[in-house]
């Protein structure tokens, strides 16, 4: 799934599909370097730089941050999250409901098994992230000369 701008797909349908399969996750999403929506502080009461700095894990790479624009899973699990998120959320009532917020607090609770793909390796999200890429002519792909992949 995606549902963003800022995403190409550098590979076949079939090859993402065999790397999804290789981290043997039920659902996966992409990290990317901006910790949106508490980038600005606004969430919980101010303290968002400190969510950012505090909860998400550090993996040992600048990806480290929920971006729900880009995911793979099994088809039930990712019924299973939105089937969850529908009863903590109202959707009818609430203007500033907000995905990858929501995602992301359901990722940073564990309440369910979301998996994050940290070295780019099944997906990238290329906000901010644009100089960590160029276009390997010698091989025809896209290659993330920060992760190596």
């Amino acid at each position: 799934f995606t549902d963003a701008f800022d995403v190409l797909f550098a590979e076949s349908p079939e090859q993402i599909y065999q790397q999804f399969l290789a981290k043997k996750v039920p659902l996966l999403f992409s990290g990317e370097k901006g910790c949106w929506p508490w980038l600005d502080g606004s969430e919980f009461g101010g303290k968002g730089g400190w969510v950012c700095d505090n909860v998400y894990p550090n993996p040992g790479t600048d990806n480290r941050y929920l971006n729900s624009g880009i995911w793979i899973g099994f088809a039930s699990y990712a019924r299973r999250l939105y089937r969850y998120l529908n009863t903590i959320l109202d959707v009818d009532t609430d203007p500033h409901l907000n995905d990858q917020l929501a995602i992301s607090e359901v990722f940073l609770s564990h309440r369910m098994n979301i998996s994050l793909d940290y070295y780019c390796e099944v997906m990238m999200c290329v906000h901010i992230s644009q100089g960590d890429i160029h276009f390997a002519g010698n091989v025809g792909k896209w290659h993330n000369h920060i992760t190596n992949s």
